[in-house]
């Protein structure tokens, strides 16, 4: 996109190739979405968990599906129905 003094926009390619383009026409836009929710953490909600991310000592992260009765299960393993498998480094700590 083009980006006009007085804060208008046209596409660029429309402007090269004289389209039509009609540069001084406001453009209303709105607010992009920031991205899309990590499939596996919703899936944590669906089954009845929560998500938490936990901390390794080497400071990757993971997430874990925490259920009602105790159990926690790998976001991940979960999600590709690979059974739940407690990826729970001894050091590992949620992120605050």
């Amino acid at each position: 996109m083009c980006t006009f003094a007085n804060g208008t926009t046209c596409e660029e390619w429309a402007l090269f190739r004289e389209e039509g383009c009609k540069p001084f026409t406001p453009v209303t836009t709105t607010a992009a979405a920031i991205g899309m929710a990590n499939p596996a953490s919703v899936n944590c909600g669906k089954v009845g968990a929560t998500s938490e991310i936990m901390n390794n000592p080497d400071g990757s992260q993971y997430g874990m599906c925490k259920f009602p009765n105790g159990t926690a299960c790998e976001e991940w393993a979960l999600f590709r129905e690979e059974g739940c498998k407690p990826y729970v480094a001894p050091t590992a700590t949620p992120v605050k």
